[in-house]
């Protein structure tokens, strides 16, 4: 006995279908006609075109977005429950100054890192800490030429970077070299208009207040000596709250409406976020109608039926490659 395969026969069989014998008592598949329709399944344009449909960014961009929100409101409430308790003089309002003092304290973990300490919602990347140190500064602006060693100290590791200035340096690419040697220790330089300032991120912001420190050969910083630089960090809003917390006064109350008005803002524009995603994934959705999604199963269901005999032409071929060895079977397909 001997078996051959047709390649041609075999892709012809399988495009015709129905013009092979049908095995005693089965009936010949009824085909369907379907008119394509725009959102058929599986919407290929859409899976080649819009690979965001399954993003992961857009999930936590999503979450991002909803701590933010939850947050900003728990805390707008809180600070309307405490001016109007504290306007009727009413007892309460020490338990909602103990509430807010508590949401700020803890809003970074309460938050997720998605607000900062402006009241800024911080949709991307980290919430960050402005800050002033007018050692660094005077040592930015310097072009002497000296070799610097930059220092932060974080849990057991020491982050450590180095920059050497000499007489040909030039002052666009010292400004350069300078930020790039602080970013090494967690450090950003930002120079606006000739201002210089600094900023971290929240999660360093601490072992940079404690230890960011720097070592020079005797013009900006010490020579052998290790010069701690303690920056400072710039007022910020939630500073300025808990401050009028407790405070209290007309003052106080002034602070507490400039930050219902910030939070006003954040959640606006929040809303306006949450309002692209919606939008963005409503376009990303396979069917624009109910009825669509039924006709594309129709269609499949119609399809598989007409393929079900060609597979088992399939399966009769892999039995008889399996009934010889591998070298027969490469042979017969050359």
């Amino acid at each position: 006995m001997q078996i051959s395969l047709n390649t041609a026969a075999l892709s012809s069989q399988s495009t015709q279908g129905t013009n092979r014998p049908l095995a005693p008592g089965r009936a010949a598949p009824v085909k369907q006609q379907h008119s394509r329709q725009e959102n058929d399944y599986p919407a290929s344009p859409l899976l080649s075109t819009r690979p965001q449909r399954y993003s992961v960014q857009l999930n936590d961009q999503l979450t991002t977005q909803q701590q933010a929100d939850r947050y900003l409101a728990t805390l707008e409430q809180k600070l309307l429950d405490y001016r109007q308790s504290s306007q009727r003089g009413s007892t309460a309002a020490g338990q909602h100054v103990s509430d807010l003092q508590r949401l700020l304290t803890q809003r970074a973990s309460l938050s997720g890192g998605s607000v900062d300490n402006q009241l800024n919602a911080i949709l991307q990347g980290e919430a960050r800490v402005q800050f002033q140190s007018p050692e660094l500064t005077a040592a930015v602006n310097s072009l002497q030429p000296e070799a610097l060693l930059f220092s932060v100290q974080q849990g057991r590791q020491t982050l450590l970077s180095a920059i050497t200035v000499s007489e040909e340096t030039d002052p666009r690419q010292h400004r350069t070299a300078m930020h790039n040697a602080l970013r090494r220790v967690g450090v950003q330089l930002h120079d606006e208009s000739g201002t210089i300032s600094f900023s971290s991120s929240e999660k360093q912001w601490p072992d940079i207040q404690r230890s960011l420190s720097a070592m020079g050969q005797g013009i900006r910083f010490p020579a052998g000596d290790v010069k701690t630089l303690s920056p400072v960090s710039d007022t910020s809003l939630t500073d300025k709250l808990q401050h009028a917390l407790t405070s209290g006064g007309q003052q106080g109350q002034a602070v507490v409406q400039q930050v219902l008005g910030q939070i006003s803002h954040e959640r606006q524009k929040l809303s306006g976020q949450q309002e692209k995603v919606r939008r963005l994934i409503d376009d990303m959705s396979r069917f624009s109608e109910s009825q669509n999604a039924v006709q594309a199963a129709s269609t499949l269901a119609g399809s598989l039926e007409e393929a079900s005999h060609n597979y088992q032409l399939l399966a009769e071929a892999v039995n008889g490659h399996a009934r010889f060895s591998s070298s027969t079977v490469q042979n017969l397909l050359r």
